[in-house]
């Protein structure tokens, strides 16, 4: 979908169908006039109930302006006082899936009021993330839901920024990236796929990769990495990729993603209703691969390493047993209670490594890692622990901002004492109480001062099998969004 500018009087705009965004409860003027242009058709809707405002409510209709027949869309942005970008991305998303099987071929926002147009660039975001379809495999085009537009102008009565709209198109084509590598199943997005499509992204962006291959993980005493892919046939890897600042003695911030190509639970292995949705295991370093797709286009100056961290969680006669203790890449070593925890055991050697070889000053790691998170934030918020106040309120202020919504759980010591194992130094479980705690208390360990980090536990938000009016089913894409906004706030600190 082409993405194409507009500056100039709402009747000059040329496409098949042209959406309005307006607030709920407000007295609009441009409507109001608007309606007087096109016979009362608005006001008489109001009185029919039809345009009620309230969020992605969409209403279309053909009315006769400046001479021609022009079909035009009014699309609620609910409460002025409660808007966000997030409210007009998914307004944007919602009239893109409406309209997109019909037989047209160009749309158009036209952006009126100052805090439309000033969120031209999530119009943008919007709509190319709407435009995705989870069906590409099927193997028949005639079943696909296909989308039809082929044009998709943003105009307002004054220039619409270019930068925003460039930026916008981007971060949507980022998004739909890491969707893709969530939705593709295990046996096509193996770890090795994982990599190359990250390494593929990178070589197109221009930034430098280190690859460690299970030879090296070993030569290097990543025992925790390496155990959780024992049980599997399919190689295990620790990819870095690089973006470097171009001021120098710039800090240093390490992206970690858990990528779980599949994830059986291992010996202690899950149920199987279900099951197939581990596919979606790897969305943390999905999300990490698309982010740096934006880092690396857009190009912050900062250092940034987005590290991936991918195995397949299998059971075998050489998969790691429940009662084996391993040795992480510090030392630590850990009793296994439970394979199926196991995400913990990828993104522990990754930490070590972030800070041993690439010596990072932060670190943010994502991870859909634990089903407690699921039960207790359902799929609305991801949780996050932080051994740093500033440095996760940082994160938690631009989430929000982003309209991707975490919540801050606490790391309290005495969590920290239900991992404590009688033969070992650790366990790689603290048991069913406060499982999504003890799981990021676990990966806290591994941090060494003065890094500062934060944990994302992505479980619940990562894909959504629901279908939403803005949004198709699997994969969401949670973070690719985020992370690169949290280094541009850190670029300008």
């Amino acid at each position: 979908m082409e993405i194409k500018s507009f500056s100039g009087s709402l009747e000059n705009i040329n496409a098949d169908i042209t959406a309005i965004f307006y607030f709920e409860e407000d007295e609009n003027t441009f409507l109001n006039e608007l309606d007087s242009k096109v016979g009362g058709v608005i006001s008489f809707a109001k009185k029919q109930g039809n345009l009620s405002g309230k969020k992605n409510n969409v209403y279309d209709f053909v009315a006769s302006l400046n001479g021609g027949l022009k079909r035009l869309a009014l699309v609620g942005l609910g409460k002025k006082d409660k808007f966000n970008a997030q409210a007009i991305r998914n307004a944007a998303g919602t009239v893109i899936r409406k309209f997109q099987t019909e037989d047209i071929s160009s749309l158009a926002f036209y952006l009126e009021g100052d805090e439309v147009l000033a969120n031209a660039q999530a119009v943008v975001e919007g709509s190319i993330i709407a435009e995705y379809q989870s069906d590409f495999l099927k193997s028949n085009d005639e079943k696909k839901r296909k989308s039809n537009i082929k044009e998709c102008t943003i105009g307002a009565s004054t220039e619409v920024s270019p930068t925003a709209l460039a930026n916008g198109k981007t971060v949507g084509d980022s998004v739909n990236l890491g969707r893709t590598l969530g939705n593709n199943p295990g046996n096509i997005m193996t770890p090795k796929g994982i990599v190359d499509t990250a390494m593929e992204m990178c070589k197109e962006v221009g930034m430098e990769t280190e690859l460690l291959d299970e030879a090296k993980i070993l030569e290097l005493g990543m025992g925790s990495l390496y155990s959780v892919g024992h049980g599997s046939d399919e190689p295990s890897f620790l990819l870095s990729m690089f973006h470097k600042a171009k001021s120098a003695n710039k800090p240093t911030i390490a992206l970690i993603g858990k990528g779980i190509s599949f994830d059986a639970g291992g010996i202690s292995l899950k149920p199987g209703a279900g099951m197939e949705e581990m596919k979606f295991d790897m969305c943390g370093s999905a999300a990490v691969v698309g982010a740096m797709k934006i880092i690396g286009t857009l190009k912050p100056d900062y250092n940034v390493i987005g590290m991936i961290a991918c195995a397949e969680n299998m059971p075998s006669a050489r998969a790691t047993k429940p009662g084996d203790v391993i040795t992480a890449m510090d030392g630590t070593t850990i009793e296994i209670i439970n394979t199926d925890a196991e995400g913990r055991l990828v993104l522990c050697d990754a930490i070590n490594y972030a800070q041993s070889h690439h010596k990072v000053d932060y670190i943010i790691d994502l991870a859909t890692l634990t089903g407690m998170c699921v039960a207790t934030f359902a799929k609305i918020r991801s949780a996050y622990l932080t051994n740093d106040e500033d440095f996760g309120n940082l994160v938690a202020e631009t989430a929000d901002s982003t309209g991707e919504l975490v919540w801050e759980l606490p790391t309290d010591p005495e969590y920290a004492d239900l991992l404590k194992s009688t033969y070992c130094d650790l366990k790689n479980i603290g048991g069913r109480l406060g499982g999504t705690i003890t799981a990021g208390l676990f990966l806290k360990h591994f941090v060494k001062e003065p890094t500062k980090w934060v944990h994302l536990d992505i479980a619940g938000t990562a894909w959504d099998t629901s279908g939403k009016s803005h949004l198709d089913s699997g994969a969401t894409g949670v973070m690719v969004r985020t992370l690169p906004a949290i280094i541009d706030k850190m670029q300008n600190q």
